[in-house]
């Protein structure tokens, strides 16, 4: 049947119901469309074929939506191919409507563990396939501006803690940065990660860790950059000492000749 108002096409099977003696006579029926506003508006019906039991007609109609692909034709408001056994919604896009609805009846339910063992399961074999530039893009532009609120991010810090990484992953994170020795980073990222650990003290643990890991390192590995940012560090840190011893000096001095 095609609307007489949108234009659009509605493909589906219809049994007469008892009372009613042909096809043609069943003018109550106004498609089984999810669609309301196509449901209440003027139709034009066509009959593209009868059969004598349902199955045949169902068969009839799956070849019909996949040779017109109803579902992703604008042309079409069905929203779901016949598959003889239910409906297969390929392609098919919810309305936003839809989606809140989704959402609102899924919030603050969690999945069981064997769910989630399940699809553990079924996404074994497949880490490390790469999304493709398209959904890279649009994965960027659904996160831009989002952050983790501060109850999400003790979550996170919470399950993380205690974990150590397999000595697989730290080879597979060694190579990943190698080349980077030596290698400035950008201002911006600088001003990132100082803006990051403003008002963070490092644990004793941590201070031995880096001291160990700093051991019997060749000084020439620092850029030409650093190494002047260290000699003027260390220059100024003596200048300022020296000020100090001086200007004390100099105060005792003065003490000395007061009556």
């Amino acid at each position: 049947m095609r609307s007489e108002v949108s234009g659009k096409w509605y493909i589906g099977v219809r049994m007469c119901p008892e009372g009613v003696g042909s096809p043609e006579d069943d003018i109550k029926y106004q498609s089984s469309s999810s669609d309301k506003a196509f449901r209440l508006q003027p139709k034009t019906k066509l009959i593209l074929t009868r059969h004598s039991s349902r199955q045949p007609a169902l068969q009839a109609e799956r070849l019909l939506h996949l040779f017109y692909k109803v579902v992703a034709s604008r042309y079409f408001v069905n929203r779901a191919y016949q598959t003889l056994t239910g409906f297969d919604r390929s392609g098919a896009q919810h309305s936003q409507e839809s989606k809140d609805k989704i959402s609102k009846a899924r919030m603050g339910k969690m999945h069981t563990q064997d769910t989630k063992d399940k699809m553990s399961e079924a996404r074994k074999g497949k880490p490390g396939k790469p999304h493709s530039q398209e959904t890279k893009d649009k994965i960027s532009e659904a996160r831009t501006g989002k952050t983790h609120s501060q109850e999400t991010k003790d979550k996170m810090s919470k399950s993380r803690k205690g974990k150590t990484h397999s000595q697989e992953t730290k080879d597979k994170i060694s190579q990943a940065r190698k080349g980077m020795l030596g290698k400035p980073h950008s201002q911006e990222t600088r001003d990132k990660m100082r803006q990051a650990h403003k008002g963070k003290k490092l644990t004793q643990v941590t201070k031995d860790k880096i001291s160990e890991a700093r051991k019997g390192r060749d000084c020439q590995r620092h850029s030409q950059e650093r190494k002047d940012k260290i000699s003027k560090s260390i220059k100024y840190w003596w200048e300022r000492r020296r000020f100090t011893s001086e200007k004390l000096v100099e105060d005792r001095s003065e003490d000395r000749h007061v009556i």
